[in-house]
């Protein structure tokens, strides 16, 4: 395993990712991170609640694409602190030898999840940021671990409001579908500034920005949609028409909870042709 720099964790300066894991019931957070995220609960109440809901996305996603499509290599950007994060183990009850390789530019995040994982062969950790696709796609521990010339799951999960557009996530995402094989998933969700909670939406991005060094850059409908351009959508469910939908209605199949949705983020899933 390559050695990583690691940066001095600052506990008296809130962090987004052990505010989130506060929010998410994890024992990864400091006394400032506690305070900062119930300082922003109390302006946003339903903050905690959208914590959740992007999660359950992105584990409802990933069985989805393991049991329906096949998908056995997943390529996770952006892992934070969530904990706790057992997608690993749902993947092989799956598919015994499906592999993933998670990426984030956080020394912290990236080992924390080392840590968790160990020396698993097909679970890797790649200290990269997404801003840098190239390096990412051309990292030894991801390239022993996916193999390329097949389909994978490209994760890309509440990550690109955190891109501002001078560091053009829509080329990053362009790239990484460019490097996919045919057959490959992206799977998307972001900060939408449309719909009822759009309010909440900028409380929570000033919030952020002022109390973190975290910039959050949430974006329209349409701007979200260009992401997947060219690409395959599927329907958020069986009746429904390809497009983009609020987290709690993409493949649920009657299983949503009223209320437990505060519809802060759409999401897509898109194949590539």
């Amino acid at each position: 395993m390559r050695a990583i720099t690691r940066l001095q964790v600052d506990p008296t300066t809130p962090h987004l990712a052990r505010m989130y894991d506060y929010y998410l019931g994890g024992k990864d957070n400091f006394a400032a991170d506690r305070q900062a995220a119930e300082e922003l609960r109390a302006e946003v109440p339903d903050v905690a609640d959208a914590t959740r809901t992007s999660r359950d996305f992105h584990r409802r996603s990933i069985q989805w694409l393991a049991e329906t499509q096949g998908i056995d290599q997943f390529i996770d950007f952006g892992i934070g602190l969530i904990t706790p994060d057992a997608t690993p183990d749902e993947l092989m009850s799956v598919h015994p030898a499906a592999r993933i390789v998670y990426v984030d530019d956080d020394p912290v995040a990236v080992t924390h999840k080392r840590a968790m994982f160990g020396e698993r062969d097909r679970v890797k950790v790649v200290h990269t940021d997404v801003r840098d696709p190239e390096t990412v796609f051309g990292d030894p521990d991801l390239l022993s671990t996916i193999d390329m010339s097949r389909p994978i799951a490209i994760l890309l999960n509440s990550i690109l409001h955190f891109v501002a557009d001078a560091d053009d996530p829509q080329g990053i995402v362009d790239r990484c579908i460019q490097t996919a094989a045919v057959g490959s998933f992206l799977v998307l969700s972001h900060l939408t500034l449309d719909g009822d909670a759009s309010s909440a939406v900028r409380t929570f991005q000033k919030h952020v920005q002022a109390v973190t060094v975290t910039e959050v850059q949430p974006r329209s409908d349409a701007q979200i949609s260009r992401f997947v351009d060219g690409l395959q959508v599927i329907p958020p469910g069986p009746n429904t028409g390809p497009g983009l939908a609020f987290l709690e209605d993409w493949r649920t199949e009657g299983t949503r909870t009223a209320g437990a949705d505060p519809r802060w983020e759409r999401c897509v899933v898109a194949r590539k042709p």
